[in-house]
């Protein structure tokens, strides 16, 4: 099996084409439009003028997360495991900080105000170990943001047999398989909301976010979609440490 960043390598041709007249990559379109403003409303709340703090974008894949990160205001570093994403976001953002590697390759930084993880930590299968990694590299009172499928989402289109195969269980789906391109199988982890509360409580944060954005009849006229609509596809949760 791939590595995940191999794996991640060839998918990122589809987060490297032209931006649409929007200014928004098609196949980033529902992370920006749906996934994003949550997040970015209650950064905003918390840190309305973020002049000198410093924000991490965990996976950051293209860089489009870490580029909104430094227009608020932010010291952003952009990580990624994938040589080609990583790449692509040089590419795309040539004034930006980018690191390749793992959150270990963080340590012996300063810590960070703000660690973002957009659509990232349902790839992984420890999600302890890595919690426990962002924890260490995250400053007392600093905020934890991210989006990660919504569990209902994924079974609705388990039910309908796109996207997503080879689940354990289709009800509730725990793990399984996503192919955004046929013939790249991505490994999926499905945790509930509650799972993720749990995890982050025992390491002493409080959940200050939760979200579920629905699909847009504004951005389904701009960016029709093959699947079901009727679930939320992000789940967004806050944390402060």
């Amino acid at each position: 099996m791939s590595e995940p960043g191999q794996t991640w390598d060839r998918l990122s041709r589809l987060f490297s084409g032209e931006e649409d007249v929007q200014g928004i990559p098609p196949a980033a379109a529902d992370n920006i439009l749906l996934a994003w403003p949550p997040i970015l409303a209650w950064l905003r709340e918390l840190y309305p003028a973020p002049q000198g703090r410093r924000a991490l974008d965990f996976g950051c894949g293209a860089g489009h997360f870490t580029a909104k990160l430094r227009e608020l205001g932010f010291d952003a570093l952009g990580m990624d495991s994938s040589s080609a994403m990583m790449a692509t976001a040089r590419r795309l953002f040539p004034g930006l900080a980018f690191q390749s590697g793992d959150i270990e390759a963080l340590q012996g930084r300063p810590p960070f105000d703000v660690v973002a993880a957009i659509m990232v930590l349902q790839f992984i299968p420890d999600l302890k170990a890595t919690a426990q990694a962002l924890d260490r590299v995250l400053k007392p009172g600093g905020l934890l943001a991210f989006a990660v499928f919504n569990p209902a989402f994924v079974q609705r289109l388990l039910e309908a047999g796109m996207l997503f195969k080879d689940f354990d269980s289709p009800t509730p789906p725990r793990r399984g398989i996503m192919e955004l391109v046929e013939g790249v199988a991505v490994p999926v982890f499905i945790r509930s909301e509650e799972e993720y509360r749990a995890l982050f409580a025992r390491l002493g944060y409080t959940c200050a976010l939760v979200a579920r954005p629905p699909f847009t009849a504004e951005f389904l006229r701009r960016y029709p979609v093959p699947f079901p609509t009727d679930e939320p596809e992000f789940l967004i949760l806050g944390f402060q440490k």
